[in-house]
This record gives structure tokens, C-alpha cells and sequence, in this order.
């Protein structure tokens, strides 16, 4: 994939741009997104003549430890000017002016919609996350949520399954709704939207289908048909979760340099991360009746540990806020070592919970 100016056209002595993006977009793959600071400047500066190299640079910048969303804001502009239809330039600009607050994701939600997906995998998967928890976000009925329900995974870029209908995917998505329902009908939309990483309008939509439809008219499945995606989904939110409880770690294991920004984005990114995992136990129960893959210890277990590492992080943050003084160097050190128990304890118990499904 490759944007140039009209009438420039493709140009084999620009090897090391063509080097370069695939390399970056290897790492967007694999989560885990480095690039040097001279890379990043020259993929910055590339944009005016490859748009594609600024999109790819903001990706990059939203996942640096320490965000400069001054900085971004300036780009974005740009970028937004070079491409102003372009639903990831959009989507870059809606993160950057809400800072990564949920608060402004939230407030702002109502006058953001995106019905056109983007075109990086990555721009897809932050979309599909704010989408599950406004219905506004992805309307029902746009081409983005037609897509939703037949995404693929494994490439840099946005990819779908076209040899599916979207009428196809939506009733099997109704099948599921339904065998869920009958057997855990308190699963609220919301919930349910996290766990699949849906829009909430599509949630919204074919589970109020399944509940006015009568049970014979819909087309059958059972629990064990249902099993294999609710499976999947938990080794993939379990993953999500060690992956951030892991950076956490590597993070404050450093002896110094650590800073409250970095330390707030693990943590928001822990807090964001954590929400799918709330609902999977009722899920469990109703795919595994005969046995109770997590129990109601381990289940206040996860949750007592994620709270304690919380709050210590938290403490940790606002100490390293202070101005420095003596006195407050073996306060520091104490929470550092503190909080660094916490996370290993809680990486423990989340590779045990892993291993809870075969």
C-alpha cells in the first residue's frame, strides 16, 4: 500500500521508505510498535509527499509510554488536511483532542460517528473499543458495522471476510445472542458488546430481535456451538490484560526515569483492558454448566488483586509528582517495591486463569 501525489507514481529508489513501512507495519501486527526517533522524524516528514507515513507516525505516537498530544495535535491538523476523508485521520484527531480520557471519549461520542472503516488494523481495533460503549459511535446500519461482524485478524491492515454476507453474520450473531440469552438472560447489551467487541448498536439491534422473536422461529444452536468463540475470546481478554500487566512490570522495574505520565497510561490502559474480563465468568457458566472454570475466590482474587495494584500505582503516581526531596526517596522506593509484588502477583494468578481452558 503505498499514496503519492498525483502523477509522481512509484519511485524503486525510495527503498527505504518501502523498508520501513513494512517493518512498522510488521510491528503493528505484533503490538509492538518501535520506532527510532530519527525513523519517526523522517516518517514525519514524509507525510507531505506519503500521507500513509503520517498515519502510520501518529499510531506510533499514541502508543509511546509518555503521549505529547500538543505535538500530535499539531500533526493531526496536517494530516487532516492532506487527508481529510480519510476515517483514520479522523479517528487519530478524535484520541488526541480527547487526550485519552474516558471522560471526553464519552462527552464527545454524540457528535462522532464513523461508518467507514480504517484503513489500518490497528485505527479498526481502537474503533471497535469506543464503539462498544456508545452506540453512537458506529451506527447499526454503516458499512464499518457490516464489517465488524466479519473481521479477520493478522494483518497491519483492515480485513474482512467478503465471502460472507452481512445478512449471514448477522444471524449468526442472532444465534448466539439467542443461546446466550436463554441460558444467561441477564447479560445486559452492554456487557455483551464488550465481550465480542461489537458496536453497541449492532448488540443493541439483533438482541432485541432475539428477545421479541419467539425461541422456534430462530435458528437453533446449543451451548457447545456457541463454545468455541467464547473460548477464543477469553484466552484473547486474558492476553490483553497480562500483555499491559507485563508492561507495568518492565516499567517499574526500572530504577529511575519513571514518569506519572507513563505510569497513568499503563494504568488507564489496565483499567480499559479489564472491563471484557468482568462478564466472562457468567459467560463460562453458561458454556461449561458442569464444572465452574472460575471460582467465586478466584474471581474476588483477580479483582482484590487488579484493586491493590491499582491504588498502589495510583500512590506511586503522586508521589513521583512531588517535587524530589530526601525524604521522600525511601517512601518512593518502598511503593515502587510495592506495587512491582502487586503486578507479579497479579501476572501469576492471570496465567493460572489461562490455563483454566484448554
Amino acid at each position: 500500500m503505498y499514496m503519492c501525489r498525483i502523477g509522481r507514481g512509484f519511485d524503486p529508489q525510495d527503498y527505504w521508505e518501502y523498508e520501513q513501512i513494512e517493518a512498522v507495519l510488521d510491528g503493528l501486527v505484533r503490538n509492538r510498535l518501535i520506532m527510532e526517533s530519527r525513523d519517526l522524524e523522517a516518517f514525519l516528514y514524509g507525510k507531505f509527499e506519503n500521507p500513509l507515513l503520517g498515519l502510520i507516525a501518529c499510531y506510533a505516537l499514541l502508543e509511546q509510554s509518555k503521549v505529547d498530544y500538543e505535538r500530535l495535535l499539531r500533526i493531526t491538523n496536517n494530516i487532516r488536511h492532506l487527508l481529510p476523508h480519510s476515517p483514520d485521520s479522523a479517528l487519530i484527531s478524535f484520541l488526541v483532542e480527547a487526550r485519552g480520557r474516558s471522560s471526553q471519549m464519552r462527552r464527545w461520542h454524540s457528535s462522532w460517528k464513523f461508518v467507514d472503516p480504517p484503513l489500518l488494523a490497528k485505527g479498526t481495533e481502537h474503533v471497535m473499543r469506543l464503539a462498544a460503549e456508545d452506540e453512537r459511535f458506529c451506527p447499526a446500519d454503516s458499512w464499518l458495522a457490516g464489517i465488524a461482524l466479519r473481521l479477520t485478524v493478522g494483518s497491519a491492515w483492515t480485513r474482512w471476510d467478503a465471502d460472507i454476507d452481512v445478512s449471514d453474520a448477522r444471524r449468526r450473531l442472532q444465534t448466539i445472542l439467542g443461546t446466550l440469552h436463554e441460558e444467561t438472560p441477564n447479560l445486559s447489551a452492554a456487557n455483551l458488546a464488550r465481550i465480542f467487541r461489537l458496536p453497541l448498536s449492532v448488540i443493541i439491534q439483533e438482541y432485541e430481535k432475539v428477545v421479541r422473536e419467539p425461541v422456534a422461529a430462530r435458528e437453533s444452536a446449543t451451548v457447545s456451538d456457541v463454545k468455541p468463540e467464547i473460548e477464543r475470546r477469553y484466552h484473547k481478554y486474558v492476553q490483553e490484560v497480562l500483555q499491559t500487566v507485563d508492561s507495568a512490570i518492565k516499567l517499574l522495574g526500572r530504577r529511575e526515569n519513571i514518569l506519572p505520565a507513563q505510569l497513568r497510561k499503563v494504568r488507564k490502559s489496565l483499567e480499559s483492558t479489564w472491563k471484557p474480563l468482568r462478564s466472562l465468568p457468567e459467560l463460562l457458566e453458561t458454556v461449561y454448566p458442569e464444572r465452574k472454570i472460575i471460582s467465586s475466590r478466584m474471581q474476588y482474587q483477580l479483582n482484590a488483586q487488579l484493586e491493590y495494584a491499582m491504588e498502589c500505582m495510583i500512590e506511586f503516581e503522586n508521589l513521583i509528582e512531588k517535587p524530589l526531596q530526601e525524604k521522600y526517596q525511601l517512601q518512593l522506593s518502598f511503593l515502587q517495591k510495592k506495587c512491582l509484588e502487586k503486578l507479579e502477583t497479579l501476572a501469576r494468578t492471570l496465567r493460572d486463569v489461562d490455563k483454566l481452558i484448554d
